[in-house]
């Protein structure tokens, strides 16, 4: 072997010791479920974790059939929410339109983790023969904490005020809904991910004319039946302006009327400690963010307020708000949402005659 290339592979590993990178899997029992019944929701305390202290640089959850030991079907899934809670904030949300997709951090963006997870899971499924479920999550996550990592705080935005559900009329051409925010503290964005329900042809968070994400969603088709897979995420980091109004769009196929539709947006703010540009897909933009050590690990644990919670910065630092609008039969333009931070009402997208999957926020 090229003694160069060798050098250059031991380095790589001395690199990745010394940033004491790695993956763990872990598991929780949740129980049965069959067609039928109703959304079982359960807590799972303590869950076991890699480290007291770490930072997670990537994270998956996948549903299993512990008796066959593959993968749960995602068509049986009618609903689904899974969270992670530390000390009373959620810091990570997956559910139905998403759970197929991994949460990915970009370096050197990572989400800490300092005390104990709670895992809550509320779930409801079609099959017709009781399975039992396991939840598997994969963490990839370093140990390194500290130095020039930028520290994430879960943010939310959604295209109706407080995160509700709206109905879809039946019409031609398709049926959009968007809601602003003006954003008060320069900061940069990652990881967007959209949860919506069956019939979304696209959700989109905009400065001005200029997507910032774009999120389109992947259906297969059985019968003839569409099936909601998941939804394109958007890694970043993006540049997110204080004084700037944002506005979160989606857009839903209207060939049939729709009824508990949701448009939400999960996504992480981090606060870089020295000036940094990055692109958008169209333009670029630069500021200055705050100390990272101004940031916290999640939502305000009232889940209610429009700003993070008191030991970081203040409610007003994130979101600037006025109350929503009204619009026309076949768009609505919401004025400015009271979101920002994860507002956690629940909005459910009931199974229609349809076979439509719903989902919750």
């Amino acid at each position: 072997m090229n003694k160069i290339l060798l050098l250059v592979i031991v380095i790589l590993c001395v690199v990745n010791i010394i940033n004491a990178d790695g993956t763990y899997q872990g598991s929780v029992d949740f129980g049965t479920v069959v067609k039928g019944g109703k959304i079982v929701t359960k807590s799972f305390s303590n869950i076991k974790l890699p480290a007291t202290t770490f930072g997670i640089q990537a994270l998956q959850i996948v549903l299993m059939n512990k008796t066959s030991n593959q993968p749960f079907d995602h068509d049986s899934i009618i609903t689904s929410t899974i969270d992670f809670t530390m000390a009373g904030k959620k810091i990570v949300v997956v559910s139905a339109s998403n759970i197929l997709t991994p949460i990915q951090f970009p370096s050197p963006n990572i989400l800490i983790v300092n005390s104990a997870l709670t895992m809550t899971a509320a779930i409801l499924t079609d099959n017709s023969k009781a399975q039992d479920l396991v939840i598997d999550y994969y963490i990839k996550y370093t140990t390194e904490t500290s130095g020039s990592i930028i520290k994430l705080t879960r943010m939310a935005s959604s295209v109706v005020a407080n995160y509700s559900s709206f109905s879809v009329p039946k019409g031609t051409g398709g049926f959009t809904i968007s809601n602003k925010v003006v954003w008060a503290s320069s900061s940069e964005a990652v990881s967007f991910m959209a949860q919506v329900s069956e019939g979304v042809e696209s959700m989109s968070f905009m400065d001005g004319s200029t997507t910032i994400c774009k999120s389109t969603p992947t259906y297969i088709t059985i019968g003839k039946n569409k099936y909601l897979q998941t939804m394109s995420p958007c890694t970043g980091p993006y540049t997110l302006t204080k004084g700037q109004t944002y506005t979160s769009t989606v857009t839903y196929d209207n060939s049939i009327a729709r009824k508990g539709c949701m448009g939400n947006w999960g996504f992480y703010v981090g606060f870089p400690q020295a000036s940094t540009t990055h692109s958008t897909s169209s333009s670029s933009h630069t500021t200055t963010g705050p100390s990272s050590s101004h940031t916290t690990t999640g939502p305000s644990s009232s889940h209610t307020t429009t700003g993070p919670s008191s030991s970081g910065p203040s409610t007003s630092s994130f979101i600037t708000s006025s109350t929503g609008g009204h619009g026309t039969s076949g768009s609505l333009d919401g004025g400015y949402t009271s979101g920002g931070l994860e507002n956690q009402q629940t909005g459910m997208m009931w199974k229609s005659k349809e076979d439509r999957r719903i989902d919750f926020f």
